[in-house]
C-alpha cells in the first residue's frame, strides 16, 4: 500500500503534465488499479461478492475492457449498499 501511495504522490506532483499523454503514468496508474482491485478481493468481506472476477485482468486490455471488469466489481457491491441503506430508510418511514 506505500508503495501505491509513492507511485501515486510521485504521478500527480505535477498536475500540468496530465495535458498531455503520458505513456509511463497511464502504465503506472492501470497497475495501482490492478493492486488495489486485487487487494481488495483478497480481503472482500463474506456479507457480500462483487465481480466473480477473483483478480483485475490488465494484460492485453484496453481501457474500456478494464473498465467494465471494475463496473462487475462496482454494480454488484453497490446492490449490496442499497439494500443496507434501503431497509433502514423503510423502517423510519
Amino acid at each position: 500500500m506505500e508503495g501505491c501511495l509513492k507511485t501515486i504522490n510521485a504521478d500527480t506532483a505535477r498536475p500540468d503534465n496530465f495535458l498531455s499523454l503520458q505513456d509511463g503514468v497511464a502504465a503506472d496508474f492501470t497497475s495501482l488499479t490492478k493492486s488495489l482491485y486485487d487487494l481488495h478481493k483478497a480481503e472482500e468481506p463474506g456479507l457480500y461478492k462483487g465481480s466473480p472476477l477473483a483478480a483485475l485482468v490488465v494484460e492485453n486490455f484496453d481501457e474500456e475492457q478494464i473498465w467494465q471488469q471494475l463496473e462487475l466489481q462496482n454494480n454488484a457491491v453497490l446492490k449490496h449498499f442499497n439494500s443496507a441503506v434501503e431497509g433502514p430508510l423503510l423502517d423510519e418511514t
